[in-house]
């Protein structure tokens, strides 16, 4: 019975996976219906303070809520990149202001485009005009594993693999990567259970080059910059991230409007 429960659930998280939406089934003007900013008090110090953070909503008979709901990832991505550069500009939490530029932020056509470009395109028509290369894919991906922290009393380092603390915003290109971005935070995460091998080696990456960089030691802050920039590059050319990431591909090409190759 066991075994069975195991197999329904497998095919269901399958079709899940590959779950379309078209183009001409997107309505636009509900952006602001299902992705919003939630906003909370607390007390520090003596002083109220406010926090938030961006909400996808989810409504019952809903196809594009639906889509949305079960490549989560992929959204939430688009979203909190669009909110972090709102409060870089603009860090008023009041409820009604900041989900008010939100709003205007996710009905532009830039935020069309990227939302589009992450659902299956256009209906019956099989050609993708927006592609990435393979080295692309990689070279996103890897600045999704950042050191970030190193401990002084023993130069341990400590590091990231998340949406908001990234590596992304560092590299100096005139593309816009956002919807290859998002793939790629999709697929790390859907495979960050079981201690996957490409985790065992970002590990292996950091201990060596720590290890030869402590020979050539000036200050910490050089210590773990050099260690970053290492571990990017011994990531962007890691195999076994690139079988996860392409094998994904494969497996989600149908919900995702672009090519890699």
């Amino acid at each position: 019975m066991l075994k069975q429960t195991f197999i329904i659930v497998s095919l269901l998280s399958l079709l899940s996976c590959n779950s379309k939406l078209y183009i001409d089934q997107i309505d636009r003007g509900k952006f602001c219906k299902y992705f919003n900013i939630e906003t909370s008090s607390y007390v520090l110090d003596g002083k109220i303070r406010k926090t938030a953070s961006t909400k996808i909503n989810k409504f019952p008979n809903d196809e594009v809520s639906d889509f949305i709901g079960k490549h989560s990832f992929r959204f939430d991505y688009i979203i909190n990149k669009i909110f972090t550069a709102l409060i870089k500009v603009d860090n008023n939490l009041d409820s009604i202001h900041i989900n008010k530029n939100f709003c205007n932020a996710i009905t532009t056509d830039t935020f069309y485009r990227q939302f589009t470009l992450l659902t299956s395109g256009e209906r019956n028509n099989s050609n993708k005009s927006h592609s990435f290369s393979v080295s692309e894919l990689m070279k996103i991906a890897s600045r999704f594993f950042i050191c970030d922290n190193i401990r002084q009393k023993d130069t341990a380092i400590s590091y990231h693999i998340c949406v908001g603390i990234n590596g992304i915003s560092e590299l100096q290109t005139i593309r816009d990567y956002t919807v290859l971005e998002a793939f790629c935070f999709e697929a790390i995460f859907r495979n960050l259970h079981g201690n996957p091998k490409f985790i065992s080696n970002f590990n292996r990456y950091i201990k060596k080059s720590s290890n030869r960089n402590k020979e050539l030691f000036t200050d910490f802050k050089a210590h773990l910059a050099k260690v970053k920039d290492e571990c990017y590059a011994e990531m962007e050319k890691d195999k076994d991230l690139e079988n996860v990431l392409l094998k994904y591909y494969r497996q989600n090409r149908d919900n995702i409007n672009f090519k890699i190759e």
